[in-house]
């Protein structure tokens, strides 16, 4: 199911627009979205050759849209393991297959690693829902503030 009425305008369209509206807008803070070699150098030094891989790739793909802040960056962290793990899991379950003759009782049962993949993925899924990585979820992502332009819809398009 879907999101419910029209989707919410950042205040930002909305000041552009005269706030037709005239209704007070939010407060709204003002973050500065971190580029992407500001990304590729806060990559945490505990991470694994595997995980800084995946920061790099993530810091590649999302740095551009100005979506991630200083305080995004443990949810990257976090979505670089689950991906690394994902990535793990699907290769150990492509090489013992789904499916096991078990030693005790001899019938062929689902291999456990299938389980360890499968929410290997929901969790790495809901974590890039959370940096807009779904068509579903990109309307309630925001980019934040960046390099100014002296044109005022430039951020916008």
């Amino acid at each position: 199911m879907g999101l419910r009425g029209p989707q919410p305008v950042p205040s930002a369209i909305k000041k552009l627009r005269g706030n037709p509206g005239k209704r007070p807008l939010p407060n709204e803070p003002k973050r500065d979205a971190l580029t992407v070699d500001d990304l590729k150098a806060a990559c945490p030094e505990q991470l694994s050759a595997e995980r800084k891989r995946w920061w790099r790739y993530y810091a590649e793909t999302f740095g551009p849209s100005k979506i991630i802040t200083a305080t995004d960056l443990i949810l990257l962290e976090q979505l670089c393991s689950a991906t690394a793990e994902r990535v793990d899991f699907d290769r150990k379950l492509e090489e013992a297959g789904p499916l096991y003759k078990s030693p005790k009782t001899g019938y062929i049962v689902v291999s456990p690693m299938y389980g360890l993949a499968s929410s290997a993925r929901d969790r790495e899924f809901k974590l890039l829902q959370q940096f807009g990585g779904s068509p579903t979820s990109r309307p309630n992502v925001q980019p934040v503030g960046g390099a100014k332009s002296d044109n005022p819809w430039a951020e916008f398009g």
